[in-house]
């Protein structure tokens, strides 16, 4: 998945196939994701998961997800909030 331009206003669902930028699927083994997005001028925000590719049920699994503030606009963290990342193994 790519940079875009700013979303819409409210739940947002991003899905990635577990592939590289040129559609071959990636080894098993240990990766992170990543969402940053801008909040308002010079403020950003990036969370990141570690996720697992195979070796597992394919039950979801909930990764724990950790967060990261650029800049000094405290106000603007609520601009994107409740980031959850849900895959399968």
């Amino acid at each position: 998945m790519s940079s875009g331009t700013t979303d819409r206003t409210g739940t947002q669902n991003y899905r990635w196939d577990g592939t590289d930028k040129n559609g071959n699927r990636l080894a098993d083994g240990e990766y992170r994701i990543f969402l940053e997005a801008t909040l308002r001028g010079e403020n950003r925000v990036l969370y990141s998961a570690p996720v697992t590719l195979g070796s597992g049920s394919g039950s979801p699994v909930e990764a724990d997800v950790s967060v990261q503030y650029f800049g000094s606009g405290t106000a603007e963290r609520v601009m994107i909030e409740g980031v959850r990342v849900v895959y399968r193994r």
